[in-house]
């Protein structure tokens, strides 16, 4: 698409064309593929031509449908030059932007179908790398996100999917009981590390 404002920071505020295809991103990872849907995966996308300057909007192309489809905005920014891998075992993707954030670790659901007629659901844990240029896979075997930092030195990181959300459960739990023993009613809490919002009732 040719325009006199593609240059500009912000030519395409959505990351995405007229047409709804998804400005190309300027990616070591964040790309990827979801079994399920047969889908080609981009986990963020740009919003001009000069590289760097991104959105945190997932986008999917059904290799079946021929089409796009695309999620709401992460709740958190999610910076080039980061890591992402599919889980296979929880059907999410685990994504983090590169050096230079704050990138929280986060997990996308591809699955929910949303309102306003975009697609899946963000959950977000603390920072675990935050370096630029690393790239990751998912481990089946040991249930693991394994992650190289080559661009840094010669580490190899492991994330605990499993650890994750056995943090963000705890934090869920000691909310729900701190409402009910406050004695807090139809009180909308929010959970930091869940980036959801938990409604407490009789």
């Amino acid at each position: 698409y040719r325009s006199p404002m593609f240059d500009g920071v912000g030519a395409y505020p959505h990351g995405r064309y007229p047409d709804g295809t998804p400005v190309p991103p300027h990616s070591v990872d964040l790309l990827e593929y979801h079994p399920k849907t047969q889908s080609f995966v981009s986990l963020h996308a740009e919003t001009n031509n000069l590289g760097g300057y991104t959105t945190s909007t997932v986008y999917l192309f059904s290799l079946e449908q021929k089409r796009w489809r695309h999620s709401h905005v992460s709740p958190k920014s999610l910076g080039s030059f980061g890591f992402s891998a599919y889980d296979g075992k929880r059907d999410v993707f685990w994504v983090e932007g590169g050096g230079g954030g704050p990138n929280p670790t986060s997990a996308f659901n591809p699955n929910p179908v949303n309102d306003d007629g975009t697609f899946g659901e963000w959950t977000q844990y603390v920072e675990h790398i935050g370096v630029n240029g690393s790239v990751a896979a998912y481990d089946p075997l040991h249930d693991l996100i394994v992650v190289t930092v080559f661009r840094n030195g010669k580490d190899i990181r492991v994330i605990d999917p499993a650890r994750e959300t056995r943090i963000a459960l705890a934090f869920a739990l000691f909310y729900i009981v701190a409402a009910v023993l406050t004695g807090l009613v139809a009180r909308a809490w929010r959970v930091p590390l869940l980036g959801a919002t938990l409604l407490t009732s009789d």
